[in-house]
C-alpha cells in the first residue's frame, strides 16, 4: 500500500540537538537541589549536547492531520 494513501503512520525518529541557556538563578524554589551547582543570585550559562530519541504518529483526515510526538533527550551538561 502506498504510503499517500494511508491514514495513520507511526514512525520514529533520532536526533542531536546543542542547546544554550543563559539566565538569573535567585536560588528561590529550589525543588530540584540546584543551589549545590549554582551560587544564589548568580548568571548561570548552560551548554549542552544532547541526543534525542522519540516516535510519532500522524492520522489524516481528508485535508486535516493531526499528529503526535513524544520525545525523549539524554543530555551531558557543561556549565561555566
Amino acid at each position: 500500500m502506498e504510503i499517500s494513501k494511508q491514514k495513520t503512520l507511526l514512525y520514529p525518529f533520532v536526533g542531536f540537538s546543542y542547546n544554550t541557556y543563559r539566565g538569573f538563578f535567585t536560588g528561590e524554589s529550589d525543588y530540584l537541589g540546584l543551589r549545590e551547582y549554582y551560587k544564589v543570585n548568580s548568571v548561570v550559562q548552560n551548554n549542552w549536547l544532547g541526543i534525542n530519541l522519540g516516535t510519532g504518529l500522524e492520522h489524516n483526515f481528508g485535508i486535516l492531520g493531526v499528529f503526535l510526538d513524544y520525545r525523549m533527550c539524554w543530555k551531558r551538561r557543561r556549565s561555566d
